[in-house]
């Protein structure tokens, strides 16, 4: 694994980290308490969870979340969300009486243009059979901001732990640069 992707990845190599939240090491109780309440109330949903102190910034924690295909799926579920690879709507399909609205943007792409050649196989109509990084990003992101940290109403959810400063930030980890590439496929960031 090529050492950009490598950290990408929990240790092992294997699991994909799909968000990183990030604490200072000083904190007092009640944050500490917070904290464990947090973790323990995500790993009971499932999530993956692994540690690194920082080492350039060695008073910060930078915890890696991974979710398992199989939590993606029953968040998903739950949520309604209809995954790219269950039903592509990346090209759009018109019906007779709408063929009126379409426009240059919304044109099926010309499949010998240069820049259409580099773009995902689910642009190019080709069916993916994973949950996208897109897909991952979002699902996660909604049982970070469900999940409870507290006992009391309203004591739940990443944003509330960062506006407190339990928390310095969380934030997902994309796929590949996000510099434009002359060549090579184009990823989500770009």
């Amino acid at each position: 694994m090529e050492e950009q992707q490598a950290y990408c990845y929990f240790r092992d190599g294997k699991r994909k980290i799909d968000f990183i939240l990030v604490y200072e090491l000083k904190r007092n109780m009640a944050q500490k308490v917070e904290i464990d309440t947090y973790f323990a109330n995500l790993k009971k949903q499932g999530l993956q969870i692994e540690f690194d102190k920082g080492i350039k910034f060695n008073n910060l924690v930078f915890v890696k979340l991974h979710a398992p295909q199989k939590v993606l799926l029953d968040v998903a579920s739950i949520q309604n969300v209809v995954l790219t690879y269950e039903k592509d709507r990346t090209i759009p399909h018109y019906k007779q009486r709408f063929l009126a609205l379409k426009n240059v943007l919304s044109r099926e792409p010309n499949p010998k243009d240069p820049l259409f050649q580099r773009t995902s196989n689910t642009a190019r109509g080709i069916p993916t059979s994973t949950i996208t990084s897109s897909e991952r990003i979002l699902l996660v992101n909604y049982l970070l901001s469900r999940t409870d940290f507290g006992e009391n109403i309203g004591q739940h959810g990443i944003a509330r732990l960062i506006a407190k400063k339990t928390f310095v930030t969380a934030y997902p980890l994309h796929d590949g640069p996000w510099q434009w590439q002359p060549t090579g496929f184009l990823t989500d960031r770009q």
